[in-house]
C-alpha cells in the first residue's frame, strides 16, 4: 500500500483515520474495505475512476448508489460524479430544481460536527411521508433514505451521499462501517484535490503565450483563472462583469455567449459553435475558440470546464479601405469608421464596438468629412460608392 503513505501523510496519530489505516495495514480490515482502499489509490491519479468509487462505496454500505456533492450549491449541477444507477435522480433533480429545495441540506451542520448523518437525524416518520422532497422526487424512483459522509477536499466541504432503496434504510452496521471509511475517503479526496490543482497550474503554463490568451471557465461559464500572458487580451477584448466574460463588441457577444455555454457544458457528443470574431479596443481583429475539458479528465471536485483561447487574427485586405487611404489619406482609425458607416453601422454602435467614446468617434468623423469634402453620413456613403465605381479617384 505504497500510495497510502502518499496521501495520508499528516493524519493525526490516534485519530479515526489513523486507526482505520493501521487496521488495514495489520490485516484486520475486511476484504471489501481493502479493495476500496486500492480503488482510491488509483482514483487519486485517474479522475475517471471516481464513478467507480461511488459504486464501491454504495456496495460497502448496502446502498443502491452514491453521489459526491459539494456543499456549495453554485458548484452543483448535472455533471456531479455519481453511480450510474442514480443518473435518473440527477437528471430529474437538476431539471426540476430540487437542488435548490433539497430537504437534506438540514443535515449539513450535523455532518460537519459528527462526520455523518441520515434522514432520521432531520426528519420524523410523518415528515418522510409528507415532505415533497421524499414523496415527489425520491418515491417515484423507489429511493428512500440516505447516509451522508462529510469530508474536506481543497477549500470545499463535500458529502458522499449514499442512497438506499425505499424501505431499506441504513442499519447500524452500515453506519459503523461508514465511520471507518470516511477518513480514508477524505484523505484520498484531499490528495486528488492537490493533484488537480497542480494539473491546473500546469495547464496555465502550457497554454501561456505572449500572442494570445487562455482563459479558464467553470461549468457556469464563469472565469476561474487565466494564463499570465492573458491580461492584455482581457483588457482589449473583454468586459468582465462579476466573473462572466463579455466581448467588447456587443453585437458579437451573443455568439460568444453561445460558445461559452456550449463549451462549459460539453460532454463531447455535440459540435461546438464556430469561433467568434470581433474587433478589440486596439482596433485589431480577435478570434476566440474553446477547448472543452471533459469531466473524466479532471478530478471530481474540479470546476474547470473549458479553456477559451483568444488571439489576434490577420485581416484580409480591403480594396475599399486601401482606396480610402490612398485617395484622401484617411488614417487606419478613420478608415475603420468609414467602412463601418458604409456597412450601415450607426455611430453609437461603432463607438461601443471600438471601445471609444462617442466624442472621439465624432471627431474622427469630422476629419473624414474634411478629407472627403462631404458633410453628412449619407453623402459620405454616396461618395464611397462612386469611389468603388471608378478606376481612379
Amino acid at each position: 500500500m505504497s500510495m497510502l503513505r502518499a496521501y495520508t501523510r499528516g493524519i493525526r496519530p490516534g485519530s479515526d483515520a489513523s486507526w482505520a489505516i493501521c487496521s488495514m495495514q495489520a490485516g484486520n480490515a475486511d476484504e471489501g474495505l481493502v479493495t476500496f482502499q486500492r480503488l482510491l489509490d488509483r482514483a487519486i491519479w485517474n479522475p475517471s475512476l471516481w464513478r467507480q468509487v461511488c459504486d464501491a462505496l454504495a456496495d460497502l454500505l448496502g446502498g443502491v448508489g452514491a453521489i459526491l456533492v459539494p456543499e456549495d450549491i453554485g458548484q452543483q449541477g448535472p455533471w456531479l460524479v455519481a453511480s450510474r444507477s442514480l443518473d435518473p435522480l440527477i437528471k430529474i433533480g437538476f431539471r426540476d430544481g430540487w437542488h435548490l429545495k433539497n430537504f437534506r441540506r438540514r443535515a449539513i451542520p450535523i455532518i460537519k460536527r459528527r462526520g455523518h448523518a441520515t434522514d432520521f437525524d432531520i426528519a420524523d416518520a410523518a415528515t418522510l411521508r409528507s415532505e415533497p422532497f421524499y414523496t415527489d422526487l425520491l418515491a417515484p424512483l423507489k429511493l428512500g433514505t440516505f447516509l451522508g459522509l462529510g469530508f474536506e477536499a481543497g477549500a470545499q466541504t463535500w458529502i458522499a451521499s449514499v442512497q438506499f432503496a425505499a424501505g431499506r434504510p441504513p442499519n447500524q452496521t452500515a453506519i459503523e462501517r461508514a465511520a471507518r471509511i470516511r477518513p480514508i475517503l477524505a484523505a484520498a479526496a484531499t490528495a486528488a484535490a492537490a493533484i488537480g490543482a497542480r494539473r491546473f497550474e500546469d495547464w496555465k503554463t502550457l497554454l501561456a503565450r505572449p500572442n494570445g490568451a487562455a482563459l479558464a471557465i467553470d461549468r457556469h461559464g464563469r472565469m476561474l483563472g487565466r494564463a499570465d500572458a492573458s491580461d492584455t487580451f482581457l483588457k482589449i477584448g473583454f468586459l468582465l462583469k462579476g466573473r462572466h466574460l463579455h466581448t467588447r463588441d456587443f453585437l458579437m457577444d451573443s455568439a460568444f455567449q453561445d460558445l461559452l455555454s456550449a463549451a462549459s457544458t460539453s460532454d463531447g457528443s455535440t459540435e461546438l459553435p464556430a469561433p467568434v470574431l470581433w474587433r478589440g479596443a486596439d482596433g485589431r481583429l480577435l478570434v476566440a475558440d474553446a477547448l472543452p475539458i471533459y469531466p473524466e479528465s479532471v478530478a471530481f471536485h474540479d470546476p474547470l470546464a473549458a479553456f477559451i483561447l483568444v488571439r489576434h487574427v490577420r485581416e484580409a485586405a480591403s480594396p475599399l479601405g486601401d482606396r480610402l487611404k490612398q485617395s484622401v489619406s484617411l488614417t487606419e482609425a478613420e478608415t475603420r469608421l468609414a467602412l463601418a458607416l458604409f456597412e450601415g453601422i450607426s455611430l453609437k454602435d461603432y463607438a461601443d464596438r471600438a471601445g471609444n467614446t462617442i466624442g472621439t468617434v465624432r471627431n474622427q468623423l469630422k476629419s473624414i468629412f474634411r478629407k472627403t469634402k462631404t458633410g453628412r453620413q449619407a453623402e459620405l456613403v454616396t461618395w464611397m460608392r462612386k469611389l468603388i465605381a471608378t478606376q481612379t479617384p
